[in-house]
This record gives structure tokens, C-alpha cells and sequence, in this order.
């Protein structure tokens, strides 16, 4: 079985080759708005550094945000491309679920990708990882009030090195192995044209809510 993984959603671009349930090309890189000139360079580095041709890949988990708009498009993109031309199936998983699977011991999980200013994407996940909050796009204190609603310890994990008061952060490590397993559980396969990026925009009703 051999699985690659990427996403583009956010300022770091991840992407993984797995073959048999150990990594065999895992790489990150921040370059910011430029996703589309390092994505697919990336992808063929990983299969000519271990020899390995497109037709011999069994699936394509690719992170469909939110995030950055432009990026979502280039990962969906992407994804798109290679499904139809090799005919390989594709998942599709949330930018803020795949931050999760690398911690335990909490009975909530928060996974956050920042914004400019106090904006934020986060999520809310409970002790079995299973959601309990659609992904938002949302202010800081909009995500603080949210979490005074959950009765239980509670870890914030960052994609950056931003430290919240009064909660647990740590900063996110983005594990396509774990993903990939929690994948084949979790998720179904995705027709390559209904492939699209989760784009979440803000809503002046928000404040409201």
C-alpha cells in the first residue's frame, strides 16, 4: 500500500509518501503564498527519490482546508490531476482534523490555524476524536466563549508558536501516517469531481452567534 498526502491550506506545506505503514518521504516547507511553484515539485521528488512511479499509488489523502483560499484550490487542484490521470482513489480530510491525531490524554481538542490580526480557523474534537464542532472561522474571543461552553480539560494545538491563556497549547504536528490510518476508518472515498476546497468565510452574523 502506498499513500501520499499534502496539503496547502495554510502557510507550511506538508507532503508525505507512506509505503506499507512507514514513511518514506515526509517533508515541510514554508513558503508562505508561493504553494504553487514547490506543491508538485515536492510530489516528484518523492517518488524519484525512492524510485517509486505514479501508477504504483494505491490513494491520495489531500487536506481540503480551511485556510487560504488560493491554497485549498492548489491542493484540490492538485488532487484533481493525479486521480484522473492514474485513476487513484482520494479521501479528503479537514486542515484542522489532521492536527489532531498526534495527542491524547484531553477530553477536548482544539486544533487552530491562525489568520492575520485575531482571526482564526479552530474546530472542537472530544476524547475519542470524533467532531463536535464544524471547522469556524472566527475571532479569538468568539473561540474563547466557545470553549467556556466545554466541561473538561481541553488542549489547543497551534500551528504556530502562539501561547492562549488559561488552556493547554502545544504546537501541531502534522502526522500523515496517524491521518492515513483514522482516514480508512473515518472517511469515504471522494469522486475526483466532487474534490472541492473547504473555504469558510466570515459571516457579519458571527458576533451574534
Amino acid at each position: 500500500m502506498i499513500c501520499l498526502f499534502f496539503d496547502t491550506s495554510s502557510d507550511l506545506l506538508k507532503v508525505s509518501l507512506i509505503k506499507d505503514n512507514k514513511f518514506i518521504f515526509d517533508k515541510e516547507l514554508h513558503t508562505k503564498n508561493d504553494h504553487s511553484s514547490y506543491l508538485v515539485p515536492t510530489i516528484d521528488e518523492a517518488f524519484k527519490s525512492n524510485n517509486i512511479d505514479f501508477k504504483e499509488l494505491d490513494e491520495i489523502i489531500v487536506g481540503n482546508g480551511p485556510g487560504s483560499f488560493t491554497g485549498t484550490r492548489i491542493s484540490i487542484a492538485v488532487a484533481k490531476t493525479y486521480a484522473f490521470s492514474f485513476n487513484i482513489p482520494v479521501y479528503m480530510i479537514s486542515s484542522l482534523e489532521e492536527l489532531i491525531y498526534d495527542n491524547d490524554g484531553y477530553d477536548f481538542y482544539v486544533p487552530i490555524i491562525e489568520e492575520k490580526k485575531e482571526n482564526l480557523y479552530f474546530s472542537i474534537f472530544d476524547k475519542d476524536k470524533k467532531r463536535v464542532m464544524d471547522d469556524t472561522y472566527s475571532s479569538t474571543e468568539y473561540m474563547y466563549k466557545k470553549l467556556e461552553e466545554l466541561d473538561g480539560k481541553i488542549l489547543l494545538i497551534s500551528l504556530s508558536d502562539k501561547e492562549y491563556e488559561k488552556y493547554d497549547t502545544v504546537k501541531a504536528s502534522i502526522n500523515a501516517l496517524n491521518i492515513m490510518k483514522n482516514i480508512d476508518v473515518n472517511n469515504e472515498k471522494v469522486n475526483p469531481h466532487l474534490l472541492k476546497p473547504n473555504y469558510i468565510k466570515k459571516i457579519e452574523a458571527e458576533a451574534k452567534l
